[in-house]
């Protein structure tokens, strides 16, 4: 294989492990956001302001 051919493989993988990343971290985020909707709302329901 050439090394532009290694480089685009390279690059390809590294674009997929972001992506992959990118969408573990936007679950972790939303789920955060549910948690934190959550314990707000029964936080108010007991008479809590936030």
């Amino acid at each position: 294989m050439e090394s532009a051919e290694l480089e685009i493989i390279s690059a390809k993988e590294q674009l997929q492990m972001f992506t992959s990343n990118l969408i573990e971290k936007t679950i972790l985020v939303e789920k955060l956001e549910q948690r934190a909707t959550h314990k707000a709302g029964f936080l108010r329901a007991a008479g809590h302001y936030i």
